[in-house]
C-alpha cells in the first residue's frame, strides 16, 4: 500500500521541495572541502562553533554578512549538520573558505515578499522550548517515530548564551519541508509577514501532548523575516508569541485568541455535525422496555414449541427470565457507555493527561545530535528534521497531519 503523500504546497508562501543538498556527479550528497578551519555562525553573525570540514550545503541559502568587524559584506552559504567543536549544528560559512564553491543563484519566486509587515517581535527561544516541550507529531505514515518529530526542534537549537532558532524555507507540512535557510539569535527580532488584510500569514500543524493521539495540539508557524535580512521564511510562533496588528491597542483577549498553542486542535478544526439522530445511549435506553417484552413473549412461545407444560406459573416465570436477561444486558451496556462518555468529556476538558514520557524519550538521538525522520538515500547517518529531501526515493516525511490556516493561502 503506497504511503500517504504530503501536499506540494499549501500557499504560495509555503512550497515544498524547494531546497536540497548539493550533489555530485554520482548523485551523492556533495561534501565541500575547506581551505582552512573556519567559524560556523548563526544568523546574527555570532560564532557558534568551528569546523575543518568537509561540509554539506543547502542549495538556495545565501546571505551577505559583515563579519569580524569588517566593513564589506561577505557572501555566506548555509552549512547543514556541520561537525563542529561544539557538536553538530547548521549555520553560515564564508563562501571564500570553500576550495570549490558552488554557484549561489536562486529562484526569485521562492519565499516571496508579503503585501504587508507587522512590527518586529522579540525571539524568546527559552519560552518557546517550554511551550513546545513534550509535543510530538506524526510522520507521513501516520505514526509518531521513536526518535525525532518533537515540537522542541522548532525552538532553541543551541541552549545557552548562543541559543538560536531556525528560519525555514517551509513548514514541515509539505513535501520535503522544514529545510532551514537561516537562524535568528535568541533575543533577536523577527518581522512577521501580513496578508493584504493585515492578518498574519500562518500555518498550523497538529502535534500531540506526550505523543498521545488523544491529546491533539495545534502549533502555529509564522511567515516573516529576520529584522536584519530581507529573506523570508517560517518559524514556530511559540518563539515570538502574539502578533499585534499595526496600530492595535493593548488587548489581552486578542492575545488569547491569537494563541500559538491551541489544545484539542482536531476537535476545534472539525466542529460537531448536528444530525437528526439521537445519541446511541438514548436509543438503547428507549428500546430496552419494548425489546424486553418481545424477548419475554418469544421465550414463552419457544417454551411451548419444546413441550414445556403450559401453566400460568410456568409461563410467567419463563417470561420474567427472558425479560430479565434483556434488562441485565442492557443495563451492563449502558454502564459501559456512560463510562465511555465520561472519559470523552474528561479528555475534551483537559482534566486528564497522558502518562509522562520516559526520561529522554523526547530527546534527539544521542548519536546524531539532531532528530531523525528516516533513512537517507546514500547510506549516511539518519537525517534530522531539516533534511527531508531524497530526489530519487520516497521516505518518511514530517508533519503529515496538518491543516493550512486561512490567511496567506
Amino acid at each position: 500500500m503506497p504511503r500517504p503523500k504530503l501536499p506540494e504546497r499549501t500557499s504560495r508562501y509555503n512550497v515544498g521541495d524547494v531546497s536540497a543538498r548539493y550533489r555530485d556527479a554520482a548523485n551523492q550528497r556533495r561534501r565541500f572541502a575547506l581551505r582552512r578551519e573556519t567559524a560556523l555562525r548563526d544568523g546574527g553573525g555570532r560564532e557558534v562553533g568551528r569546523t575543518s570540514g568537509p561540509v554539506m550545503l543547502n542549495r538556495g541559502a545565501v546571505k551577505q554578512m559583515v563579519l569580524g568587524g569588517g566593513a564589506v559584506p561577505e557572501t555566506c552559504v548555509w552549512g547543514w549538520n556541520v561537525e563542529t567543536d561544539r557538536g553538530k549544528l547548521s549555520g553560515w560559512l564564508r563562501r571564500s573558505v570553500l576550495e570549490d564553491p558552488p554557484e549561489t543563484g536562486w529562484r526569485a519566486d521562492v519565499n516571496p515578499g508579503p503585501p504587508l509587515e507587522g512590527p518586529p517581535l522579540v525571539v524568546d527561544a527559552v519560552d518557546a522550548t517550554r511551550k513546545l516541550a513534550g509535543l510530538r507529531f506524526k510522520n507521513s505514515s501516520g505514526e509518531i517515530p521513536r526518535h525525532g518529530n518533537a515540537g522542541t526542534h522548532y525552538s532553541g537549537r543551541n541552549p545557552g548564551r548562543l541559543d538560536f532558532v531556525y528560519l525555514c524555507f517551509n513548514v514541515p507540512n509539505v513535501v520535503r519541508g522544514g529545510v532551514a535557510k537561516d537562524s535568528i539569535p535568541d533575543g533577536g527580532l523577527f518581522v512577521p509577514a501580513l496578508d493584504d488584510q493585515a492578518r498574519p500569514i500562518r500555518q498550523k500543524m497538529t502535534m500531540y501532548r506526550g505523543g498521545d493521539l488523544s491529546q491533539p495540539v495545534a502549533v502555529h508557524f509564522l511567515y516573516g523575516r529576520p529584522a536584519d535580512a530581507q529573506s523570508f521564511g517560517w518559524i514556530a510562533q511559540a518563539n515570538v508569541g502574539h502578533v499585534p496588528l499595526p496600530g492595535e491597542p493593548e488587548n489581552p483577549a486578542a492575545r488569547r485568541a491569537d494563541s500559538d498553542i491551541e489544545p484539542h486542535e482536531e476537535e476545534s478544526a472539525m466542529p460537531e455535525q448536528k444530525t437528526p439522530y439521537p445519541k446511541t445511549g438514548r436509543v438503547v435506553a428507549g428500546a430496552t422496555p419494548p425489546l424486553a417484552v418481545l424477548i419475554g413473549a418469544l421465550s414463552v412461545w419457544l417454551a411451548k414449541q419444546t413441550g414445556v407444560p403450559e401453566t400460568a406459573v410456568s409461563e410467567a416465570l419463563i417470561f420474567a427470565v427472558g425479560a430479565g436477561i434483556t434488562y441485565l444486558k442492557s443495563d451492563r451496556w449502558m454502564k459501559g457507555w456512560q463510562e465511555y462518555e465520561k472519559d470523552e468529556r474528561l479528555l475534551q476538558s483537559g482534566a486528564v493527561t497522558p502518562p509522562p514520557a520516559a526520561p529522554g524519550a523526547l530527546e534527539p538521538h544521542p548519536a546524531l545530535g539532531e532528530p531523525d525522520l528516516g533513512p537517507d538515500d546514500d547510506g549516511d547517518e539518519l537525517v534530522d528534521y531539516e533534511e527531508l529531501e531524497d530526489e530519487e526515493r520516497d521516505f518518511e516525511l514530517a508533519g503529515a497531519e496538518t491543516t493550512p490556516d486561512s490567511p496567506g493561502r
